[in-house]
Order: C-alpha cells, then structure tokens, then sequence
C-alpha cells in the first residue's frame, strides 16, 4: 500500500518487532529527548476512554552524537521505564513501544528527525496490515482529556477529514511552573489565539492552530505530500501548512491536548523560547503583530472578486490602490505577475481563489507580517492588539485583563472552530 514511499526512504524493516493488531487505526508519535516525567504523559494516554479501533504509542526517544553524559543517562533510563510500564499496560486495544535511537549526526538531530522517524515506522505499521490509518502527533510534556482517543476516532471515522487540529490549553500550574512562567504562557497563547482570529477577521482560509503537539493527519495524507522533513526545527509547522491548503482539515474541540509552558531553548521558536523572551522583557511584555497589518491584508483579501474580473492594466491599479506597506511587498515578490498568471489558467472563481491562496499562502502572509514590520509598523503589547481584535469584530468584553482576554479568545476558538 505504501511501498513506494518506504522504498523512497529505505524503510525495510520494522523498528517493532511485534505484529501490528488488525484493527489498529490510530498511531501516536511522541518525540522524546531528557524526558524524566514522561510517565505522566503516558499513563495520561492509558487512561483514557478506549474507541473502538486499536491504538499505539510509538515513543521516540533520540539523541545527538554531541549529547552530554546526563542525556544519555537519562534517555536509557527513561526507554528501561516505558519498556517496564508497556509489560504492565500494555493491552490488545492500547499498547506504547519505545524505540531507543542514540548518536543521531548533528545535522539531522532534532525533534523533526524523531518525529519524521515515528511517523515513519507508523506508515510501515499500517502498509503491513493494508489501511488508512491516523498518525497523531503529541509531545513528551502533554497531558490529555480521557475522551481524547475516542474523539478524534469518531472525528476521521465520521467526516471526511484529511487532517486535524485539536484543542489545546497550556498548564496554567503556577505551583509547579512558577508564576513567572505562566504569566508568560498567558501572553503567549494569547497571540497564539490572536493570529488565528485576527487570520479569521481577514477571511484568510487557512486559520488554524499548528501545534505540533495536536495535530492528526491520514496515513495517505502524509505520504502523498512526501512525509515529514527531518528539519530541527518548525517542522510540524511546514507539513501542517501544506495540508491544510489540499483542504478537508479539522478541528477537534471536544477534547484537549494540555502542552507545558516549560523554559526551553531545543529549538528557535514556539513556546519554549517563546516564554524566555518574555521574561527577559521589562514587565514582561509580549510585541506581537500589529492590527494595522491585518487591516491592510484585508484589504488586499477583499479584492479578490475584483482581482479576477480584472484585465492586466486594472490588476496593476488594484495593488497600487492598496497601503502602502502591502502594496511595496506584492511588487517586490511580482505577485501582479502571478495574478495575470493565475488568471489565464483558471476559469471561474472559485478556482481562481484557490489558487490565488496556494500562492499567497501562510508563508506569504507571514513574510510579509515580517517584513512591514521592520520598515512600516511597529509591533505591539498582545493585549492592546488582543482588544482592539474583539473591537474590530464586534465581539464584547468587559474586563481587559489578561487572564480575562484569554478567557474570552479560547472561547471564541471553541465556538469558531
């Protein structure tokens, strides 16, 4: 079923020597580095609502030919803990396999090279067993709902989805974490929450969370668009962008993933680094994207209509009709010329605007929220930009607080989903 894609990447063989159960459906990849509380993740997973289908949990657990001493401890101790607590939980309808893989080379070593990996043997898994299984994708420091397996069975089971985004709410447990620390994650998920609704207020379609740690995609899926890239970093990122524009992509809010808002610097961007940002500001301050360049792609995105009824010289005035800011980044990247182009190879509008998206696509949007903000706008405090969002789109609020603002945005995504 999948041989030309294992052949591709040279999987032979098996790194689970135990035969896959026949009505397995669900795999879940965890990455896995110098995790000592692993356990709670797992023993989250085992005691969850059973679904109908079988699952696994494939654990990666992985380091570099540069990892230190404590590292390489910690990673034999933690596969010699998951091995003893599979030979207890382990079960026909549930079962977690860790795969020990040390001395990965620097250049590949990362979360997405033991993500890519897992992902990977789960293909092999289910090309033996010949089905469309789901890949999901979770981290070593997350905990669950207990309907979490049953929900995003019934999700694939019961629609006609390709992948999914699920629900998700950082631990605010200031006891464990520090207060510090959590009110970083609040500023934190609160752009996280920000940007998909302000990419929303835009009528951009590809607004959804991409968090590596909730996210499902078909077996098919994920072979047809080629996998997932070994990168070190923004990996889960690249691939859900990619899946998410073939369309057929949803959200699961009946459930949650709890991510942790630990400190980290493994890789360059999402939470971790994200809260040592934070808390190396004065007061803690979070600058993040600014309203005024949402405006101006607003703008832009509503003149699709006009853009495709247009002849060559109107599309050029189109752009040139735009602010400034928006109007300087499509002329750099030429996009009136991928217009034209787009124009002359579709023949109604709505395949005019799927392709106008493929081009102008995440990547797009977001070089050019980097760019204007380094020669037009400045960016600002994620809760002045957070309030003037809810203002923009009517929603009502009476408290401006943190803590109240973020009550509000997980709302409004469980409600908007």
């Amino acid at each position: 079923m999948y041989e030309k894609y294992l052949a591709k990447y040279n999987k032979t063989q098996s790194l689970i020597q135990e035969e896959p159960e026949q009505d397995l459906y669900n795999i879940i990849v965890i990455p896995c580095l110098n995790e000592p509380e692993i356990l709670n993740t797992l023993q989250s997973l085992k005691f969850c609502d059973l679904p109908q289908k079988s699952v696994e949990i494939i654990i990666v657990i992985n380091s570099s030919e540069l990892a230190e001493t404590d590292v390489l401890k910690q990673n034999k101790l933690t596969y010699d803990e998951i091995n003893s607590f599979a030979e207890k939980e382990n079960t026909q309808k549930i079962k977690f396999y860790p795969i020990l893989i040390d001395n990965v080379s620097k250049k590949k070593a990362g979360a997405g090279f033991a993500r890519k990996l897992g992902m990977d043997e789960a293909i092999f898994r289910f090309n033996q067993i010949g089905i469309d299984g789901l890949i999901t994708n979770l981290d070593a420091d997350t905990i669950v709902d207990k309907n979490y397996l049953i929900e995003i069975e019934n999700t694939f089971l019961n629609t006609n989805a390709n992948a999914a985004s699920i629900y998700f709410e950082h631990s605010l447990d200031e006891e464990k974490f520090g207060k510090d620390v959590i009110l970083g994650i609040k500023k934190y998920e609160l752009y996280l929450r920000y940007f998909k609704q302000a990419l929303r207020y835009i009528n951009f379609p590809f607004a959804t969370h991409t968090i590596g740690s909730a996210f499902v995609v078909k077996s098919s899926i994920y072979v047809s668009y080629g996998g997932m890239k070994a990168t070190q970093a923004g990996e889960d990122f690249y691939f859900i962008q990619k899946v998410i524009q073939a369309g057929n992509y949803a959200e699961i809010v009946n459930t949650k993933v709890i991510p942790s808002p630990r400190l980290s610097q493994r890789v360059i961007f999402g939470t971790g680094p994200a809260i040592i940002d934070i808390l190396k500001e004065k007061d803690f301050n979070y600058y993040v994207y600014s309203i005024e360049s949402f405006k101006d792609l607003k703008l832009f995105i509503d003149k699709i209509d006009l853009f495709f009824n247009a002849d060559n010289d109107t599309v050029n005035d189109l752009i040139n009709s735009l602010p400034k800011p928006l109007t300087s980044f499509l002329q750099d990247i030429k996009f009136e010329d991928t217009i034209v182009k787009i124009k002359s190879n579709t023949k109604t509008l709505e395949t005019f605007k799927k392709a106008f998206f493929n081009n102008f696509n995440t990547f797009s949007l977001i070089r050019f929220l980097n760019e204007t903000h380094q020669q037009f706008y400045k960016k600002q405090e994620v809760e002045i930009v957070a309030k003037q969002l809810l203002d923009l789109t009517n929603k009502k609020y009476t408290n401006t607080k943190l803590n109240d603002l973020l009550i509000i945005y997980k709302q409004i995504d469980l409600e908007n989903c």
